[in-house]
């Protein structure tokens, strides 16, 4: 339904099919996976937790690294603007 109104709800989908795999209900959660980490910009630490549950450590070791790429970018534009931390969503990736 989020997504019918554009909102992103990738976050609280991964974090509902990393419930699902805890409790043995597979079904569907590599193809979700897949979808979301196809995005411009999915949200790396959800995506990797759940690939690990998936066991498929290599998307989970690329991800975590890439997590780790985006914090540290952010961090550096948040030095040089002078902003705050967590640096807050822009307008144009709040409406997707």
């Amino acid at each position: 339904m989020a997504r019918e109104v554009n909102i992103d709800s990738s976050d609280s989908e991964l974090r509902l099919a990393l419930t699902q795999l805890k409790r043995g209900q597979s079904h569907g959660i590599a193809e979700l996976a897949d979808r979301i980490s196809a995005m411009e910009d999915p949200p790396f630490a959800p995506l990797a937790e759940v690939y690990l549950a998936l066991r498929n450590q290599e998307k989970a070791r690329k991800l975590r690294k890439a997590t780790h790429r985006d914090r540290r970018r952010s961090f550096r534009n948040m030095r040089r603007t002078g902003g705050s931390w967590p640096p807050a969503k822009s307008r144009a990736s709040a409406s997707r």
